[in-house]
């Protein structure tokens, strides 16, 4: 009997005569990686101690050419995902992040200085760079329970601030609802970080409120916001403005006729036709110094009105934030002028009032605005961009609506084409602004794509008459080619509800132009995903 013991698998299998005896040693390794990885990489084992002198030498040799070829793999790849990325979006506009955000219970803060409120807190990652950055986010209503208390809200993308308001309520339980339209150009490839920070002079601000026995949460759907990220890429959009707007002293206005504000006016020059430009001016807060007083903004491309609201505090000093998104399609090329005019019945508008020893002007940063003119190049069916409907909505009447539950305000019903799949469809409805006759008088809104709630918002004066501006700007994903509805749906817990209401009397009517809102609709196409990473919600 003969025994044979080995100290090498390579000796043992080299002269074998069974074909997977030898197979086995080239195949065998340890596995790296696990479940969910895509890939299993395999690492062999060492065997070249039983290799030859001349087998040494050879790896040696090769070895500078590997470490060589992976350093320049290293180098290709990330320009190999950039590319993969801008073919998955040859349109140019990528939808970074799309959230409806739910509530459960009450957002809350009651801090002096500006700090996070975490419920708010969003990161998104992008997998190339964009020339152009757009953040959207809508939240139904803010409110503080004590009188004659200051609450300012200020949004920063990564450190640094992009949006701010400040809502200042004199009678306590003030519902105002927040649009906010937020922009940043060049942003970089990568991991970013979305917060909103708060601080309150007094009382606890609530960011909404959330009562189960109130028309937000007792009528379906319950009470929820609307956030989303868009990123456009250089050969699809061009941007003629992005500023950061400062104050140092109040900006004031006591015209009873509609007047230039020349702090808002800016000039820009188109080097092309667009068929579509996209205006955004947010102002931190606009207040009149007197009670019972009522303001009218207006705002004009060229001489040319694609904004309007009106403002009526029966309380002195109610601030209220000013959000203007406003559109204009089929921009010739060449010099234009935009201006912002206004006109009150009383008293100075502040628009806004800056006192050094308030909270706007004491925590860092200090009160800013922000100003954006965007232009969508390439227009046509197969382009970006496609606006099925932009239209100045004019009123001869009030729209009245008193019922305790939610059904259609018939008069902004439309219908509208997608000829594309859209990615991303954009909506921006400018009501001048609701009031309800009767004080005490909670009122809701919610606006509908088909039959996808895509907005709310709830208003609540504690006085009657209270006049605050719509600025409904939202988004739906995923609409797909054929006909849609656009709808808006109302309820009141009591009096009658006015989307607006109209008085041949009043500066609405009496000053040029009349009363007017505004509704665009966007269509924006893209073959990306949305690239999320991660995101902090309520616990």
């Amino acid at each position: 009997l003969f025994v044979f013991f080995f100290s090498s698998r390579r000796r043992h299998t080299r002269s074998s005569l069974v074909s997977w005896a030898r197979r086995c040693v080239q195949e065998t390794g340890v596995m790296l990686g696990g479940r969910g990885c895509g890939h299993v990489k395999v690492q062999h084992a060492n065997n070249n101690q039983h290799d030859s002198g001349n087998k040494q030498k050879n790896n040696e040799q090769e070895k500078p050419k590997q470490e060589e070829k992976k350093e320049e793999k290293k180098q290709e790849d990330p320009k190999k995902e950039e590319k993969k990325a801008q073919e998955l979006s040859p349109r140019g506009i990528d939808i970074v992040h799309d959230e409806k955000i739910l509530y459960s219970k009450s957002i809350t803060y009651g801090e002096t200085s500006l700090k996070e409120i975490p419920f708010y807190t969003r990161e998104f990652q992008t997998i190339i760079s964009y020339s152009y950055c757009r953040i959207l986010l809508s939240i139904p209503f803010t409110s503080n329970d004590t009188p004659c208390s200051r609450s300012r809200i200020v949004l920063y993308l990564d450190e640094e601030p992009i949006y701010d308001t400040t809502i200042h309520d004199t009678t306590g339980w003030t519902l105002i609802p927040i649009s906010i339209v937020a922009s940043k150009i060049n942003l970089t490839k990568g991991k970013h970080k979305i917060t909103l920070r708060a601080a309150v002079s007094g009382g606890t601000l609530n960011i909404p409120h959330f009562n189960g026995d109130c028309i937000e949460s007792s009528i379906n759907p319950k009470i929820f916001g609307r956030f989303t990220i868009m990123g456009y890429q250089a050969n699809r959009v061009t941007v003629n403005l992005d500023e950061k707007i400062s104050y140092s002293s109040s900006i004031t206005s006591s015209y009873k006729t509609l007047e230039t504000i020349p702090y808002y006016t800016r000039h820009f020059t188109a080097s092309t036709n667009y068929e579509l430009c996209q205006i955004t001016l947010s102002i931190p807060f606009s207040g009149n110094d007197a009670e019972k007083s009522r303001t009218r903004l207006v705002y004009f491309i060229d001489d040319e009105p694609l904004y309007d609201s009106t403002m009526h505090g029966q309380v002195q000093w109610s601030l209220i934030p000013i959000t203007i998104m406003a559109s204009k399609t089929n921009l010739t090329s060449g010099s234009h002028t935009l201006t912002l005019r206004a006109a009150v019945n009383a008293g100075t508008l502040n628009i806004p009032h800056y006192n050094t020893g308030l909270c706007e002007a004491t925590l860092s940063p200090a009160i800013f605005g922000k100003y954006s003119i965007v232009c969508f190049n390439n227009m046509g069916p197969k382009s970006p961009v496609i606006v099925p409907h932009d239209e100045k909505i004019s009123y001869t009447e009030s729209i009245l609506y008193k019922n305790t539950y939610l059904y259609d305000v018939s008069f902004y019903k439309r219908e509208f084409m997608c000829e594309l799949d859209s990615s991303i469809c954009e909506i921006t409805l400018s009501i001048p602004f609701t009031s309800n006759k009767v004080g005490l008088a909670r009122d809701r809104l919610i606006l509908y794509v088909d039959n996808d709630e895509i907005y709310d918002s709830s208003t609540h004066g504690t006085v009657e008459w209270t006049l605050v501006p719509i600025n409904i700007i939202t988004t739906i994903r995923d609409l797909k080619k054929g006909k849609h509805t656009l709808s808006l749906k109302a309820a009141v817990d009591k009096g009658d509800l006015a989307i607006p209401w109209y008085d041949p009397n009043s500066s609405e009517v009496s000053i040029y132009p009349s009363i007017f809102g505004r509704l665009t609709i966007i269509l924006h196409q893209s073959l990306t995903n949305v690239h999320y990473v991660s995101y902090t919600h309520l616990t």
